[in-house]
């Protein structure tokens, strides 16, 4: 080819064609080095390299004639950029397993991070990688999470190998080749407590050669172990910085989420059992059977679990029990968490009308998981179980010290067997009357209350996960004494002939009334019987009382005749229109001594007679109806149970009178006239 070029129009001619083109095309190889820039001279990862190009020539102008000739020029460039590299983020290890099947982690788990940097060439500038950890969860000042800084963070610039670091450890994963090509490239550590970033620098390095390479980081650091809500994703984000030979700044950023797992329990509190067989309670006891108190075999024989308690929970009260009887509370702590519950510490509360047993198996303190599983308690106090109610409670020991005594509910045999639940069952005893007026009250309700004192998610660890934080960590259960019950009954009257049967009386007549007090075990205070006679009878005297052993009135001998009278009501009203009469009789306080739920009563007998009052008319039923009443101390209210008698019918007498003159109809003056009245 020459050094012309023809264009279409340079001979005038009149068929205009396409004009003259040419091609060059050549390649260039890329250096290590830039030829024309001072300062740093190598060529980096995201240069860029220009080829730029220029055409110049003389043009002649036709037009003008031969000999005119022009100057023209016209130029363009191209730009490659040497590759990026590719960085990824990912969760390497769970306490020392490579590619654990879950991304959730427990407070303590020692986590293994992947830091990985693919180098198309082993040239770079100011290259830092950054690992922004999630807080709480970590704290890269305290990387092995003892709760204390330190240790300091250490690079291991040895051999690349599989195997997790230990916390706070870097080293070189089984894909670095950085340092085959370049072993003399050292990185540093350096953490930023205020951003809870670490950071692993590893400067300017530039390989001669040009090879590719790869960066391989494992990074480890343990969970710390701060109270935190369960099943919570937390990410962690890690981003690479790198300058250009030109001073340009690039980065790349990756993040990885794990799923923390921590201990969420919830506390329920239930009575369970009574050796009072006229016992009741409020609810279904439970999802099993509990045995009686006192009892040697466990406390239940049936394993359960969460979906047996959320269908049927433990929350029942005992009502009617009385004094000496003896109640099975039972306690559950249910994990419904992620993670084991280690250090379990709990206690309860004593309250007034509730004793230790003092006798068989007193407190009878039983500790398990719902799946049969006993497990060992210490009291925190005194070192025994009676330690339960103080203060410090009892602490439930864990079986070892990857095993929590409450298991994580997501753990493979918690949903089938119950080792998420652990159960406290222990035996009290109502008061009984020990000196008078000291045993538990008829209608008395006796609550106790436990509470989860403290609970952590490693085993031995001092962090309360109750400290500064609210749940379902405490319940009751109460048990109710029995009332007592009142009968009242007309016994008879005094007057039984053919035209006055016994359920009839006439004016004057004398009707025997009964009360039958049946008295529960323990005290019954300020008690008395008030019975309020209709209008038409009035009160005429005792006729008896009698008390079942064990029963006894701080007024007087209730089986002593002598006695008596000290019982006799206060009376109020005359029995006339608008008057009717109210019998008070007061008992004082009434101790049933009783041990074994015998039927105890306090039986009077009085009389009333029918008064001589126009309101009294033949047919009028005569009514009385008596009411049992009580203090309950603590709280001041007068308890009652009221109760009516049978009505006696107001009989009276139909008078007829026949008028008979028996002498002769005839006489004279003077003549006696005899007459008869038959009335």
């Amino acid at each position: 080819m020459d050094a012309t070029l023809d264009g279409d129009l340079y001979d005038l001619d009149v068929t205009q064609t396409s004009g003259t083109t040419g091609t060059f095309t050549f390649y260039t190889q890329i250096q290590e080095d830039f030829t024309h820039t001072p300062g740093d001279v190598s060529v980096d990862m995201n240069d860029i390299l220009s080829n730029n190009v220029t055409i110049m020539g003389r043009v002649r102008n036709a037009a003008t004639g031969p000999g005119t000739w022009e100057t023209e020029a016209d130029g363009g460039g191209t730009s490659i950029r040497i590759a990026a590299p590719t960085f990824a983020l990912t969760l390497d290890a769970i306490n020392g397993t490579v590619s654990p099947s879950s991304n959730e982690i427990r407070p303590g788990d020692d986590v293994t991070f992947r830091l990985q940097l693919v180098l198309p060439v082993a040239d770079v500038e100011d290259l830092v990688f950054t690992d922004y950890l999630p807080l709480p969860i970590f704290d890269v000042a305290d990387p092995d999470g003892d709760g204390s800084n330190g240790p300091s963070w250490t690079v291991d610039t040895s051999s690349p190998s599989a195997p997790a670091p230990a916390a706070g450890t870097i080293k070189y994963g089984t894909a670095h080749t950085l340092d085959a090509v370049l072993p003399s490239v050292t990185p540093t550590s350096s953490v930023d407590s205020d951003a809870n970033t670490l950071a692993i620098d590893f400067g300017s390095f530039d390989d001669p050669g040009s090879n590719s390479a790869t960066i391989d980081l494992l990074s480890t650091i343990t969970v710390g172990d701060e109270p935190f809500d369960d099943n919570l994703l937390m990410t962690d984000l890690a981003n690479i910085i790198y300058n250009t030979t030109a001073t340009e700044s690039f980065s790349a950023a990756d993040i990885d989420q794990v799923v923390l797992r921590t201990p969420e329990l919830t506390v329920t509190k239930g009575a369970v059992s009574s050796d009072n067989g006229s016992a009741t309670f409020s609810a279904a006891v439970g999802p099993v059977a509990f045995t009686v108190p006192n009892s040697a075999s466990a406390p239940f024989s049936t394993a359960f679990v969460s979906s047996d308690m959320a269908t049927t929970p433990i929350t029942a009260d005992a009502v009617d029990i009385d004094a000496s009887d003896r109640v099975k509370f039972a306690i559950t702590v249910e994990n419904t968490g992620g993670g084991d519950a280690f250090n379990l510490v709990v206690n309860d509360s004593l309250p007034a009308g509730f004793r230790i047993p003092l006798t068989g198996k007193k407190l009878n303190l039983d500790v398990r998981t719902a799946a049969g599983t006993v497990l060992a308690a210490t009291g925190l106090n005194s070192g025994n179980d009676n330690d339960l109610f103080t203060v410090e409670g009892i602490e439930i020991s864990d079986p070892s010290g990857t095993l929590g005594a409450a298991n994580s509910k997501t753990d493979a045999d918690a949903a089938s067997d119950g080792s998420n639940i652990v159960v406290i069952t222990y035996d009290l005893e109502s008061v009984p009357v020990v000196s008078g007026g000291d045993g538990v009250e008829p209608g008395e309700s006796i609550a106790n209350n436990a509470e989860l004192i403290s609970y952590g998610a490693i085993d031995g660890a001092a962090t309360d996960y109750t400290a500064g934080n609210t749940g379902s960590w405490d319940d009751s259960a109460s048990a109710t004494v029995a009332d007592p019950q009142i009968a009242k009954t007309f016994v008879s009257t005094s007057l039984n002939t053919g035209l006055n049967a016994a359920d009839e009386a006439v004016v004057g007549e004398l009707i025997n009334y009964q009360v039958t007090l049946t008295i529960p075990e323990g005290s019954t205070l300020s008690a008395d019987v008030v019975d309020v006679l209709d209008v038409g009878l009035g009160y005429e005297g005792i006729v008896s009382i009698s008390a079942s052993a064990g029963i006894s009135s701080s007024v007087g001998d209730l089986n002593d005749s002598m006695d008596w009278p000290l019982f006799a009501p206060t009376v109020s009203g005359t029995g006339d229109t608008g008057s009717a009469q109210s019998l008070t009789f007061d008992f004082g306080t009434l101790d049933n001594t009783g041990s074994n739920n015998a039927t105890r009563t306090v039986v009077i007998e009085y009389q009333a007679r029918v008064l001589n009052i126009d309101d009294n008319q033949s047919t009028d039923a005569l009514n009385n109806q008596a009411q049992f009443r009580w203090i309950l101390t603590g709280t001041g209210q007068q308890q009652t149970s009221t109760v009516n008698a049978a009505t006696v019918a107001v009989i009276e007498p139909l008078l007829s009178i026949n008028k008979v003159r028996t002498t002769a109809s005839t006489g004279d003056a003077g003549d006696a006239v005899q007459y008869s009245i038959v009335v």
